[in-house]
């Protein structure tokens, strides 16, 4: 693409962000920036953010997607707080907890919840928040007592009162045979 026709480009996708169409946004951001993976990663993070502060999930979901499967190449983007534990977290957590959600979009989440688990290791911080997310994509395919298992470990690695009671209103859902449905 050249220099000019990557100006508008980049304009138009800004114009779109700034209306807040941020799916629409982040297409044409990747078209614009297919060469330059670190800085589209960077934009579509910022997307998926924004499109999270203004309580759209559904936007969510195919930004991360869409950045998902450009961290999924060889070499993958390389930017200062956005790793692949970070993608593949957060759309498993979007997938399994938007309240239009279905069995199927569990079933991926549970995958992505999976990879995101061994990619957390042993982290102190990352791994209470992944098998969060894994219980909340257990629940969402329908199997409330992997859901309820997954809650009750994340819940043994963290010690504040304030999220120990954030995953014990989970945790009742669970019992209840309900998923999550707030993303």
């Amino acid at each position: 693409m050249c220099s000019s026709d990557l100006g508008q480009a980049l304009a138009n996708a800004a114009a779109l962000e700034e209306r807040g169409e941020f799916t629409a946004a982040g297409q044409l951001y990747a078209t614009a920036l297919a060469d330059q993976p670190d800085r589209l990663a960077t934009v579509l993070w910022s997307l998926q953010t924004k499109a999270s502060d203004a309580g759209r999930p559904a936007d969510c979901v195919p930004l991360l997607e869409r950045l998902e499967r450009l961290y999924a190449t060889s070499p993958a983007p390389q930017v200062a707080g956005i790793s692949r534990w970070d993608v593949v977290n957060s759309l498993a957590w979007y997938l399994a907890t938007r309240p239009a959600a279905d069995a199927a979009a569990g079933r991926k989440a549970l995958g992505l919840a999976t990879e995101a688990l061994a990619l957390a290791g042993a982290d102190p911080l990352m791994k209470p928040q992944t098998l969060d997310t894994l219980a909340a994509a257990a629940a969402r395919a329908g199997d409330m007592e992997e859901a309820v298992r997954r809650i009750d470990e994340a819940m043994a690695l963290v010690k504040e009162a304030a999220q120990q009671a954030e995953f014990e209103k989970r945790r009742s859902r669970y019992q209840r045979g309900l998923a999550w449905d707030e993303p």
